[in-house]
Formats: structure tokens, C-alpha cells, sequence
């Protein structure tokens, strides 16, 4: 086995956390941020103590994660915006 073969199986999955909110959310939870970039997860009372742990080991990587998100839902937003405007002809709004 080669090395850089190795190093791809050592890797990290980068669609783990993303796959971890789905199933969250999937079950029922908001997972979410707010203005302070603390973590936010409802119901509390309904998370079982291996969630509990998940989340207290990744917490900071659910925040990155949640805060590009959100910058890219709010990109995303203001590319339709700006592309509206411009549709109507509003090149300068």
C-alpha cells in the first residue's frame, strides 16, 4: 500500500458533520447558532447522552460548520437579490 494511499484512509470524513446535523434534524432537533456563535440544540431533554457527547467533542467544529452555512445561505441570498435587480433592469440598486 502506498503512502498517500494511507494518508487518504487516515483522513477525516468532511461530510461526517454534515450527515450528523441531517440525522439530528431528521429525528426532530434544531441545531443552530446564534449572534454569539454559541451552539443552540432543542429539545435539550431529548438528546441521549451519546449525542450529548458527539456534540460536546465536535462543538467547535458544529460551529464552524454551521457559521459557513450560514454565510453562504446569506451569499446565496444576496446573489438572487442582486440578480433580480438586474432582471428589472435596477443595475444600480
Amino acid at each position: 500500500m502506498s503512502a498517500a494511499h494511507e494518508l487518504a484512509i487516515l483522513e477525516p470524513d468532511p461530510m461526517a458533520l454534515v450527515r450528523a446535523i441531517r440525522r439530528m434534524t431528521a429525528a426532530g432537533f434544531s441545531i443552530r447558532i446564534d449572534e454569539g456563535y454559541r451552539l443552540l440544540v432543542s429539545p435539550l431533554s431529548k438528546l441521549t447522552e451519546a449525542q450529548r457527547g458527539f456534540i460536546r467533542s465536535r462543538k467547535a467544529e458544529l460551529v464552524a460548520l454551521l457559521a459557513d452555512a450560514e454565510t453562504l445561505a446569506a451569499l446565496a441570498r444576496s446573489s438572487r437579490s442582486r440578480r433580480h435587480r438586474l432582471a428589472r433592469g435596477d443595475a444600480m440598486g
